[in-house]
């Protein structure tokens, strides 16, 4: 999981998460639990043992009280293992879960019948396994769930055993190199919102919706704000071209008014130069006579 979001570029979030549904006969149970991690197989927490009783009916518990005194004690240890208990919708069995993904570790330490199956949230546990014998060890392996907002593949790039889509009950089993598998939409109108799964898996995917929206919002705004920057600079090309053919068209008044006062001034002094040699020789003509 840490991998897959260290890789940006993708939009693909990844969670680990270690999740099984356990089922108990009727009777009286000694239980050691730890976790491991997946890839060394190594003990990484304290080996924790619980005792509990089961009333009720044999093979799975008839109703919330008959596992009641087991999800407590698997409560009660929790800060010691990492592994937290609680009832299925159905009340039929317990689901164990771990929020790092680690390996959950069961080993029964009685004679009484354990079921241990997949995450089938709503109905009784899935039996995958089952076992009644002093000693018999049951390991719930983790699962990475991976989430975008968009459709996605992912594409092996060497051969491993994976199986996709164990979480809803579907296996894709073994896979060879060059295999890729697709995402798969999640609609709300196709959950029931009246498991508490299917309300989270609702909250999620609305969250999922509304990043989907912000970040299509942030894409049209950015081209938004490249549409506004262009304009601007058209504007200000507009105004400058409008400004210069002014300059060349129009009349530069101040410049005007003043050769215009220049040829004023020229002609009134032409005109009485002129007026002046007319009356020259009419004041000598005055003098002779």
């Amino acid at each position: 999981a840490s991998k897959i979001n260290s890789q940006d570029l993708t939009g693909i979030k990844a969670t680990a998460r270690t999740e099984t549904t356990i089922g108990f006969a009727n009777g009286d149970y000694t239980i050691d639990i730890s976790t491991t991690n997946a890839t060394s197989n190594s003990a990484n927490t304290e080996t924790a043992t619980i005792s509990f009783s089961v009333l009720g009916t044999p093979n799975i518990g008839s109703s919330a009280e008959a596992l009641t005194d087991a999800v407590n004690a698997f409560n009660e240890q929790s800060s010691k293992t990492g592994i937290t208990a609680k009832l299925n919708d159905a009340k039929t069995g317990i689901i164990l879960e771990n929020d790092e993904g680690k390996n959950i570790n069961v080993t029964l330490k009685s004679t009484n019948t354990i079921y241990m199956g997949n995450a089938s949230n709503g109905s009784a546990p899935a039996v995958s396994v089952k076992g009644s014998t002093t000693g018999t060890t049951f390991t719930a392996a983790g699962q990475v769930t991976l989430d975008s907002a968009r459709s996605y593949s992912v594409t092996l790039a060497s051969s491993m055993n994976i199986q996709a889509g164990v979480l809803s009950g579907g296996s894709m089993g073994n896979s060879t190199a060059a295999t890729t598998y697709g995402s798969t939409l999640q609609r709300v109108d196709s959950l029931d919102i009246t498991t508490i799964k299917g309300a989270n898996d609702a909250i999620h995917i609305c969250d999922s919706a509304i990043d989907a929206v912000n970040a299509q919002r942030a894409k049209y705004g950015a081209l938004q704000n490249r549409f506004e920057h262009t304009i601007s600079n058209l504007q200000t090309s507009h105004e400058n071209v409008s400004a210069a053919r002014s300059r060349i068209q129009d009349a530069d008044y101040a410049a005007e008014t003043a050769a215009l006062s220049r040829n004023q001034v020229l002609q009134q002094a032409a005109t009485s130069m002129l007026t002046q040699a007319n009356n020259l020789p009419q004041n000598i003509l005055t003098l002779l006579g």
